[in-house]
C-alpha cells in the first residue's frame, strides 16, 4: 500500500504486492523482487526508471566524472 513516486517523469504509483522468487512477503532485501504497482501500465516502465519515497531523488541527463590515472612505480 506504499504510494512510491516513479523517477523521471514524477507519477505516483501504489504497491499493491511485494513478490521475491514468486511467494508473496511483506519486505524485501537484497536480491531479485518483483512489485504489483497500481497508477501504471507494465508497458510504461522502461529500464533505468527508479521507485522512491525520497523527495531528493531527481532524474538527470548529465554526469560529472573526476579521473585520475593510476598510480604507477618505476621497475
Amino acid at each position: 500500500g506504499d504510494q512510491l513516486r516513479l523517477v523521471p517523469g514524477e507519477r505516483m504509483v501504489r504497491v499493491r504486492e511485494i513478490q521475491v522468487h514468486g511467494e508473496r512477503v511483506g519486505r524485501a532485501g537484497p536480491g531479485r523482487t518483483a512489485l504489483n504497482l497500481a497508477g501504471i501500465e507494465a508497458p510504461e516502465l522502461t529500464r533505468g526508471m527508479v521507485l522512491t519515497a525520497d523527495p531528493t531523488v531527481t532524474a538527470t541527463d548529465r554526469l560529472l566524472v573526476a579521473l585520475t590515472p593510476p598510480h604507477v612505480t618505476e621497475p
